[in-house]
C-alpha cells in the first residue's frame, strides 16, 4: 500500500523513473503475500504509467493484468475501471472498434452496480466514439441515455454538455431544426448559471449551424454575440474563431465571379471588412477619409499598372489578397513608386499603410 502511494506521487510530479521504482516494490509484496488487491492496483497505476508516455502496447498489458486480479477478486469498480483504461489507450490507437468494446463492457459493470454517476458519463463517451464514427444513430441513443441519467441526477453541467452533443450529432445529419433547438437549449442552461464562456461558445455553434444553411444573415449575427460577449471576458481563442468566421462569411456569401470583385459595390465592402478583420485593421466600410492626403493612386481601377503618389518617406506600405495573405512589402524613394501587378488575377486587393503607429487601407481594383 505505500509503496503504491509513494509512486503515485512521483507519477503525479512526472517522475516515471521513481514513481516504476515503488510499483516494483509493491509488485515484490504483493507476490510475497499473495495480495491480489495489491497486484491489480499496481499493474493498473504502472499501465496509467505507460499511457502518459504513450507507450500502448505496454499500458494494455498491464491493465489487462489488473483487470485478472479484478476479476478474480469479483471487484466490480475496478474491472469497469480497467475495461474503461483500456478502452481509451485504444482511443489514442485509433482503433475506434476496440474503443467502443471497451467502454460498453465498462459501462455494463457500471450498470449492474447502479453507479448512476459514472455511468452516465460512460454513456457520453460511447456516443462521442459512435458520433467520430458517423454512426449517428447508436451516438443518439447514448446521448439521450447520458441526458436521461443528467436530469435524474439533476447535474446541470452535464445536462448541457448532452445537449451540446446532440445538437452536433444533428447538425452533422443536416437536421437542422433539432440542431437548434438542442443548441439554444444548451446556451440556456449556460445563460442560467450565467457561464459567460459557454453562451459565446454557443453562439458559435449556431453560426456555425446557419452557415451550413447559408442563412448568413443570422450567421453574422451569433458570430458578433460571440465577439460582443468574449470582447467583455477576453476569450482570444473565440474572438480569433469568430472574426475569422465572419471574414469567411463575408467572402463566401456573394460568389466569387470577376464581376462581384470589380461592379458589386456591396460585395467589395464585405471583402474589405472581411479583410481588415483579418489584419486587425478598422473595420470600416470605405477608405479612410485621410488615406487620400497620405497616398494617391493611378490609375484605379487599372490593368495593373499604377503609380502611388503622395507618399511619407516613412510610410510603410502592404499588398494583401482579400483573404489576408501577404502579397508584397512595398518599398518607396522620394515619395513615389511604380508597380506592376500584372501577373496577379483580377480582381480586388488590398494596400495597407502603415504610418506613425497608425493604419490606413486602400482599396486597389485590378481589371
Amino acid at each position: 500500500m505505500l509503496n503504491n502511494l509513494l509512486g503515485n506521487c512521483a507519477q503525479r510530479k512526472g517522475v516515471f523513473t521513481k514513481a516504476m521504482e515503488y510499483y516494483e516494490v509493491a509488485k515484490i509484496i504483493a507476490e510475497e503475500t499473495n495480495d491480489a488487491k495489491g497486484f491489480a492496483t499496481v499493474y493498473n497505476n504502472i499501465g496509467i504509467i505507460h499511457t502518459q508516455k504513450g507507450d500502448y502496447a505496454q499500458a494494455i498489458e498491464e491493465y489487462l493484468l489488473a483487470l485478472d486480479y479484478e476479476k478474480e477478486l469479483n471487484n466490480k469498480v475496478g474491472m469497469a475501471e480497467a475495461y474503461n483504461n483500456i478502452g481509451v489507450v485504444h482511443y489514442y490507437m485509433g482503433d475506434m472498434e476496440n474503443t467502443l468494446q471497451y467502454l460498453k463492457k465498462s459501462a455494463e459493470i457500471t450498470a449492474e452496480m447502479g453507479d448512476e454517476q459514472v455511468l452516465k458519463k460512460a454513456y457520453m463517451n460511447i456516443g462521442a466514439i459512435h458520433q467520430y464514427n458517423k454512426e449517428y444513430e447508436e451516438a443518439e441513443e447514448f446521448y439521450q441515455k447520458g441526458l436521461e441519467l443528467s436530469k435524474k441526477l439533476n447535474d446541470l453541467s452535464d445536462i448541457t454538455i448532452a445537449h451540446h452533443n446532440l445538437a452536433g450529432v444533428y447538425q452533422e445529419q443536416e437536421k437542422y431544426e433539432e440542431a437548434e433547438k438542442y443548441y439554444q437549449l444548451a446556451f440556456d442552461f449556460n445563460e442560467k448559471f450565467e457561464n459567460i464562456r459557454g453562451m459565446a461558445l454557443e453562439y458559435l455553434n449556431l453560426a456555425s449551424l446557419y452557415k451550413d444553411q447559408k442563412r448568413y444573415q443570422q450567421t453574422i449575427q451569433f458570430y458578433n454575440k460571440a465577439i460582443d460577449l468574449s470582447k467583455k471576458e477576453g476569450y482570444r481563442e473565440i474572438l480569433s474563431v469568430a472574426h475569422s468566421g465572419k471574414a469567411r462569411i463575408f467572402y463566401t456569401a456573394m460568389g466569387h465571379a470577376n464581376s462581384n470583385y470589380t461592379n458589386d459595390t456591396l460585395f467589395i465592402k464585405h471583402i474589405q471588412n472581411a479583410t481588415n478583420w483579418c489584419l486587425g485593421l478598422s473595420t470600416s466600410l470605405v477608405d479612410n477619409p485621410f488615406s487620400e492626403n497620405l497616398i494617391r493612386i493611378h490609375p484605379n481601377p487599372s490593368q495593373g499598372l499604377l503609380k502611388l503618389t503622395n507618399l511619407a518617406s516613412n510610410a510603410q506600405l502592404s499588398l494583401y489578397s482579400t483573404q489576408g495573405k501577404l502579397l508584397e512589402r512595398i518599398t518607396i524613394q522620394n515619395g513615389t513608386r511604380e508597380l506592376d501587378l500584372r501577373a496577379l488575377k483580377k480582381g480586388l486587393y488590398l494596400l495597407v499603410v502603415d504610418l506613425d503607429q497608425k493604419r490606413f487601407t486602400k482599396k486597389l481594383i485590378l481589371r
